[in-house]
Formats: C-alpha cells, sequence, structure tokens
C-alpha cells in the first residue's frame, strides 16, 4: 500500500516527537499497515469509529496490536503508541481520549487524518503522498440501502454499473461484517462475472493479477 513506502520515516519522526499528526487519502494504509509495522516493536493500540470496524480489524491478528471503539477509550492505558484514526472527523470522544492522554503523556501519540487539522500545531505534520494515480469515482447512495427486502439500490448500483460500458474495479464501502457478507452473497448469486472479495479475510488476494473486474 501508499504508505509502505514511509513507514522509515514515519518511525525515525515518532522517535523524535511525542505526537506526530499523519496526513492522507484513505485506503493507503494508515489504519493498517502502519500498526503493523509499528507492532514490530512496540504495543500498539488504533482507536476506530465503531465497534463493528474494531472488530473486523482485530481479526488480521496483528502483534501487539490492538484495535478500540472511541467509547472504549478506558481500556487505553499500557500501550506504547496510541493511534487515533480520522481525527479530522471531529470526533468529540476523540476530543476526551486527547484530554485523558494529556494528563500523562506515557505514550507517543499519533493522530491520523485524511484533512489536514489546526491541533498540536508545536509538532510535525507527516503527509504520505498517493503515487497510485489511477482515475477513480465516486458514487454515493441517496439513502441507506435495505439488506433484508428485495435488492438493493447498492446492489442495482453494481448491478447495473457491471453490465455498462463503464470499465475498473469497484470498491464498496460498508459497515458491519454482517452486511459485507450479505452484499457478497447477492452478488455471487446473481452470477456476476467478476472476482468478488471480502476485504476483511483475504485482503492478500486482492492485489493478485486477474482478467476480470474485481468488486
Amino acid at each position: 500500500m501508499e504508505i509502505d513506502k514511509d513507514l522509515l520515516n514515519i518511525e525515525e519522526l515518532l522517535e523524535k516527537n511525542i505526537v506526530l499528526k499523519i496526513v492522507g487519502p484513505t485506503s493507503i494504509g494508515k489504519t493498517t499497515n502502519l500498526p503493523k509495522y509499528l507492532g514490530k516493536k512496540y504495543k500498539v493500540v488504533v482507536i476506530v469509529s465503531n465497534p463493528q470496524i474494531s472488530n473486523s480489524l482485530n481479526k488480521f491478528n496483528f502483534p501487539n496490536v490492538t484495535y478500540i471503539s472511541s467509547k472504549e477509550y478506558k481500556k487505553i492505558g499500557n500501550e506504547d503508541i496510541l493511534i487515533i484514526d480520522e481525527m479530522d472527523t471531529g470526533s468529540l470522544d476523540n476530543f476526551l481520549i486527547i484530554s485523558l492522554w494529556e494528563k500523562n503523556k506515557k505514550t507517543k501519540l499519533i493522530l491520523n487524518s485524511n484533512l489536514p487539522h489546526s491541533l498540536f500545531p508545536q509538532f510535525p505534520t507527516y503527509k504520505v503522498e498517493r503515487y497510485l494515480s489511477y482515475p477513480s469515482e465516486i458514487r454515493y447512495l441517496s439513502d441507506i440501502p435495505c439488506f433484508t427486502n428485495s435488492i438493493s439500490p447498492l446492489i442495482k448500483l453494481v448491478y447495473n454499473t457491471h453490465n455498462s460500458t463503464i470499465e475498473g474495479d469497484f470498491l464498496i464501502f460498508a459497515l458491519r461484517k454482517k452486511s459485507v457478507d450479505i452484499i457478497m452473497e447477492k452478488l455471487k448469486n446473481m452470477n456476476i462475472d467478476a472476482d468478488i472479495y471480502s476485504s476483511y479475510n483475504i485482503t492478500s488476494d486482492i492485489y493478485k493479477p486477474s482478467d476480470k473486474r474485481k468488486i
């Protein structure tokens, strides 16, 4: 992933600073590859937005890395490095966690974000550049899909786009493992001629070459 080329530089900066801000676009490895790398030397706790995400990420079983939701802030305290993910979303829970951290500062603090922010201006910001410049198009659903009745708007969007002249792979963001499983099941039942992956359990397979569209 894009952040891999920056991991050594990030580690060196972290050794010199108690706080490090990392800014970079989504899906470059800030939440996964960075903790995995740091976990080789340190005990790392990563705070994400909700329990569903933390439960899914903990299935990677990275050594010395634990993912918790922002509501579980009472679990922090014995780690070497504390990573707060998506700091730019402005979560009150994250600001509470920072306030608790500032009282003792026993650990290093990494603030991950997609956009720059003004917190801790005295500490460095490391910007991760996206070097894989593949063109992408983002499409949003106007409402929340219902996965229990008929075909959801999401499934319809994927199916119709797949059967159009539009080229390229699909990256679908969905909360909760259950939602991902239902999406995969529905797409496979429609006999779509594409390679369909679930990122939480077969991440490595996603990057293998294929002559089919990847979903």
